[in-house]
């Protein structure tokens, strides 16, 4: 009975044991089931913070690829630009090379008419000059300075070439107009080696004739002689209704007046 009691109370020992062995291992099964879900949840808020950085990732380079291809496009239309703009520079050269050819072209072109006209303008500056000389003696002295001033600056560097030859046109122009014109001045001249102020009537170039002032005596100016002769008396009308002609105190009218012949003194 005894022994009985000892099998049934080993039994008993070993069935409480392996109950117990067995809620040990279902509560260990339990924390290891806890264990691994725990686990599964980290790991699942770890891909999705993954996605999320990678999709940041792929928002960042999307914008940064627009981006470049905004730039891109600009730089491309720049250089659009640029090259239209360089070919412009290049025509625009070109049309300047033309232009300094031309330019240099002329200026060689004027210098060698430069290095014509000057010695052509000297001489008619003397040719001028001759001519006031021999010419009848009117207004002699302020023609003679006229010609110097105008030889002082033909000669001279100050003056650029087109006004030194305009200011020569000009005195010939001047002196040209003097024989298309009637003219009466009061002026001295040497008579019997004598200064006498006189009235003096100038047809164009063809005549110079004196008349003094108390209007006894006339004379004409003979270009042989150089010098002034003595008209007779009876030319003197001619030559006062001459000089009322020429200052406009009466209208035009024929005149017979002397002309006085070269080499025969009438």
């Amino acid at each position: 009975m005894s022994g009985l009691k000892s099998v049934a109370i080993i039994v008993s020992g070993v069935l409480w044991l392996g109950l117990g062995s067995w809620v040990v291992a279902q509560d260990r099964g339990t924390d290891t089931r806890r264990g691994g879900l725990a686990e599964n949840i980290n790991v699942a808020q770890d891909m999705q913070k993954q996605a999320a950085n990678s999709q940041a990732r792929v928002d960042k380079l999307s914008a940064d690829t627009e981006k470049m291809l905004q730039e891109y496009k600009r730089l491309t239309t720049d250089a659009s630009y640029q090259g239209q703009y360089e070919s412009e520079l290049i025509s625009l050269q070109r049309q300047q090379q033309q232009e300094i050819h031309t330019l240099q072209q002329r200026l060689e072109s004027i210098q060698y008419t430069q290095q014509r006209l000057n010695p052509l303008m000297r001489s008619m500056v003397e040719t001028l000059e001759q001519f006031v000389v021999l010419d009848l003696p009117f207004h002699q002295q302020q023609r003679l300075d006229s010609v110097i001033g105008l030889r002082e600056k033909v000669f001279s560097g100050g003056l650029l070439l087109a006004d030194k030859f305009r200011l020569l046109m000009e005195a010939y122009q001047a002196e040209l107009e003097y024989g298309n014109t009637l003219e009466s001045y009061r002026e001295q001249i040497q008579l019997g080696g004598q200064a006498i102020t006189v009235q003096c009537l100038r047809i164009g170039r063809v005549a110079l004739y004196y008349l003094t002032l108390d209007g006894a005596q006339a004379g004409t100016w003979d270009r042989q002689q150089r010098d002034w002769v003595t008209l007779p008396e009876a030319h003197i009308g001619e030559i006062k209704q001459g000089l009322k002609i020429a200052a406009g105190r009466i209208a035009p009218e024929l005149l017979q007046l002397p002309l006085v012949q070269p080499g025969t003194g009438q």
